[in-house]
């Protein structure tokens, strides 16, 4: 009886344990290809975003409209400041689509800071340079 327990249990754990093995090698690889190509589309991905972008800020810095606005210096009002951060806004907004992952865009000059999101708030720079921060 014990010969017979020998002869058949000991085959049936040596299979089971290489079967084990041989899974268990099997699923880490499945993993490590997995994460791989997961890695590689991912690192696309954000490559042909950044292309993106970078096309985009090319673009907005050759457009005649933009210049045209930036190149007639401080306005005497604050509220040509506002309508002025309107107008950049639109032409950036021209330049870079709301489908990009982008947190902020801004084009920043010496008397003020123009900002493709919030141009209802206005971001005076000599307010922020002259401030306790």
């Amino acid at each position: 009886m014990a010969s017979f327990l020998l002869l058949g249990v000991l085959p049936s754990l040596l299979i089971g344990y290489a079967g084990y093995l041989i899974g268990a090698q099997l699923l880490v690889q499945n993993t490590i290809d997995n994460m791989g190509s997961a890695l590689r589309q991912n690192v696309h991905t954000t490559d042909v975003t950044f292309d993106i972008m970078k096309d985009a800020a090319f673009s907005v810095s050759i457009d005649e409209d933009l210049f045209g606005i930036l190149s007639r210096g401080e306005p005497a009002l604050k509220s040509e400041l506002l309508s002025n951060s309107r107008k950049v806004a639109a032409i950036m907004r021209r330049y870079f689509p709301g489908s990009l992952p982008i947190y902020s865009a801004n084009i920043v000059i010496d008397y003020y800071t123009y900002s493709l999101f919030n141009v209802n708030m206005p971001f005076l720079n000599e307010a922020f340079y002259n401030s306790p921060l």
